[in-house]
């Protein structure tokens, strides 16, 4: 074997990737990595984002996704929660009210196909008695080709910079992360793309810990 094809195996042996080093969009190494909440900022804005799969068709691996991140101001992301599954509808709206309540955080749902139903649904659970009114609005859907891939390459810049922080127990996030764009499911670093986009930095909002 050549030097240079030496070099290419155990670079991807080393990467514990079935693929090339220069195949990886994102190096996990420049991940920021915490463990616990008490040491991201205590001024930051939180948002949550809902990513709806098609939770009857047993054939599709995709999950849903409620996540829980922020912006600081100096354009950096913190991902406080991250809940991903095959939920079924009554689930997504009991863990998009959990995220809210621990992190006073506006809940954002791409509608699209039943997800319409979705805030609808949410508004009628917030009337029940014992539960806590929090804001749920829908976000524009994106018709651009591969948005979905865009979205979740506007990160990669983030991940390079040393920008872009995570809790320690986040292992489908950083799964998702080391797979891209092979990855099994990407439905983690869509709801990352959401926030990437419409998150903007405040000094409102401080995490429950």
């Amino acid at each position: 074997i050549h030097n240079a094809q030496k070099s290419k195996i155990f670079e991807t042996q080393y990467l514990g990737r079935p693929r090339a080093g220069e195949d990886i969009v994102f190096e996990p190494a420049y991940v920021v990595r915490h463990d616990t909440l008490s040491l991201y900022p205590q001024d930051l804005r939180y948002f949550t984002f809902v990513d709806l799969a098609t939770w009857k068709d047993k054939k599709r691996i995709c999950r849903n996704v409620v996540l829980t991140g922020a912006r600081d101001s100096s354009n950096h992301l913190w991902i406080a929660r991250v809940d991903a599954g095959r939920f079924n509808p009554t689930e997504v709206i009991s863990l998009g009210k959990a995220h809210a309540k621990q992190f006073n955080s506006k809940v954002l749902v791409e509608e699209v196909g039943y997800q319409v139903a979705l805030r609808h649904f949410a508004k009628i659970d917030m009337q029940t008695p014992g539960s806590d009114p929090y804001v749920i609005e829908s976000l524009p859907v994106d018709n651009r080709k591969n948005a979905k891939d865009l979205r979740i390459e506007s990160l990669q810049p983030f991940v390079k910079n040393g920008m872009f922080h995570i809790l320690n127990g986040m292992k489908d996030l950083m799964q998702e992360l080391e797979d891209y764009p092979h990855s099994a499911t990407k439905d983690i670093l869509d709801c990352v793309g959401f926030l990437i986009r419409y998150a903007r930095p405040s000094t409102k909002s401080k995490p429950v810990v």
